[in-house]
C-alpha cells in the first residue's frame, strides 16, 4: 500500500513497473465509476431522501485531503448548540459490519479501542464526548438509526460518491496541489471520482498543511471550469503537544524523539515536525489506518530509547490507538487545530444553514 501511495506523490520519482501494472485497472475503475454515475444521471438508480439534514464531507480524491479535521471544526462550532449525529464507515475498524451500528463508547459510557470502533470516529469522540457516533458500512441503517435517536442532523464523514442518498449540504475536500486534469484514478493515482463532480458540490474546501504555501488565485482559477460551489481554505495547525508528555511546540527544537505515524501521506507529518527542529533518533511509519502492535511499539520505543530519544510522538489518530500500551518511553501527539484562512464569510453561512436546517427538523 505504501509503495502506491508513493505514485500519487512523487509519480516523476518512481522507475519501477508499478504505474505499467496499475494502468489498466486504472481505467476498469474509471469506467466503473462512471456506469455508476450514468445509472443516477439515467434515473435508472434510486436516490433515497431521509426526514433528517445530512451534511456530507467528502473528497474525489484518497488519501489526507482533510475530511476529518473539517468535521472537527464543524463539530467544534456546533456540537454545543445543536444534537449532531456522525456518520462513519469506520475504515479497517475490526468491529465494523452491514448488519450493525457501533459507537465509540460502550453501555458505560467509556470509550471502546480505537482498533474495533475506528481511529478517527474514537478520536473525535475522545475530543467531543456529547456528540453520538454510528459506524456501520451500510450508511442508510446508521442514518435510520439517527433518526430514531431524534438527532437534529448527521454529518457523514465521507460519503460524497454515495449519491444512493440524498444530502442537503455536499462539502468536498481538496488538496490545492492536486493536479485534476493530469491526476490517474484509482490505483495507479488517487482519484476517485471524476473532477466534473464538484459540480454537485454545495462547498469546495482546499485544504492546506501547515507552512505550505497558499497560491490561492491558481487554484481557484483552476476551480472555477468546474464548479459553481462556494470556495474555503482550510489549514491545519499544530497547536500543542499532548499526552504522557506535554508542551508547547517550541520546545520541540533540539529535543530527541521518535517519530511514527499510520496516516496518509506520512511525509508531510514528519516534515512540519521537522519545522520545528527536533532531533529524531528513529521514524517508523505505516500505512494509513494500520494497527501498531504492542510488541513492535514496544520494540521501536526500546530502540529509539537506545538511540537517545527523550519520547516518542505521532498524531493525534495514531495515539488514540496505542495511549493504553506501556512503553520504555512517554508517548505524546501533535494536536491539531483546523482553520479557515479564506472564504470566511462562506464558512460562517454553511454554519448558519446547518443550524437553520437542524431548527426545521
Amino acid at each position: 500500500m505504501q509503495k502506491i501511495e508513493a505514485l500519487f506523490d512523487n509519480p516523476q520519482k518512481n522507475n519501477s513497473i508499478w504505474p505499467l501494472l496499475l494502468t489498466p485497472l486504472s481505467y476498469i475503475y474509471k469506467l466503473g465509476i462512471f456506469l455508476y454515475h450514468t445509472l443516477y444521471s439515467l434515473r435508472l438508480a434510486k436516490t433515497d431522501s431521509f426526514s433528517i439534514p445530512i451534511v456530507c464531507v467528502g473528497n474525489i480524491r484518497v488519501g489526507g485531503t482533510g475530511k476529518t479535521p473539517f468535521v472537527q471544526k464543524l463539530l467544534t462550532d456546533l456540537h454545543k448548540k445543536i444534537d449532531i449525529g456522525v456518520i462513519s464507515t469506520g475504515y479497517k475498524a475490526l468491529g465494523v459490519s452491514k448488519k450493525q451500528i457501533l459507537s465509540c463508547k460502550d453501555n458505560r459510557g467509556l470509550l471502546i479501542p480505537a482498533c474495533f470502533c475506528g481511529d478517527e470516529p474514537a478520536m473525535l469522540q475522545k475530543r467531543f464526548p456529547s456528540v453520538d457516533f454510528y459506524i456501520c458500512k451500510d450508511r442508510k441503517k446508521a442514518l435510520m438509526q439517527a433518526i430514531t435517536d431524534k438527532k437534529k442532523i448527521v454529518i457523514l464523514d465521507d460519503g460524497f460518491q454515495q449519491r444512493s442518498i440524498k444530502k442537503d449540504i455536499q462539502i468536498v475536500m481538496l488538496d490545492p496541489d492536486c493536479d485534476l486534469k493530469n491526476t490517474k484514478f484509482l490505483p495507479r493515482g488517487p482519484l476517485r471520482d471524476f473532477p466534473s463532480r464538484l459540480a454537485a458540490a454545495n462547498y469546495v474546501c482546499l485544504s492546506y498543511e501547515p507552512f505550505a504555501a497558499v497560491n490561492l488565485s491558481l487554484a481557484l482559477t483552476n476551480l472555477q471550469p468546474l464548479t459553481k460551489a462556494k470556495i474555503l481554505a482550510s489549514r491545519k495547525m499544530p497547536y500543542y503537544i499532548k499526552g504522557e508528555w506535554e508542551g508547547p511546540l517550541r520546545v520541540l527544537r533540539h529535543k530527541k524523539i521518535g517519530l511514527f505515524c499510520a496516516i496518509a501521506r506520512a511525509s508531510r507529518f514528519i516534515q512540519g515536525v521537522k519545522n520545528y527542529q527536533p532531533s529524531l533518533k528513529k521514524t517508523w511509519i505505516l500505512s494509513d489506518h494500520a494497527a501498531f502492535s504492542e510488541e513492535s511499539l514496544k520494540n521501536f520505543s526500546d530502540r529509539a530509547k537506545n538511540e537517545g530519544a527523550e519520547f516518542l510522538l505521532c498524531t493525534e489518530k495514531d495515539y488514540i490507538k496505542v495511549q493504553s500500551i506501556k512503553t520504555s518511553l512517554p508517548k505524546a501527539y501533535v494536536e491539531m487545530q483546523t482553520e479557515i484562512i479564506y472564504g470566511n464569510t462562506h464558512y460562517d453561512h454553511l454554519v448558519e444553514q446547518i443550524l437553520i436546517n437542524a431548527k426545521k427538523n
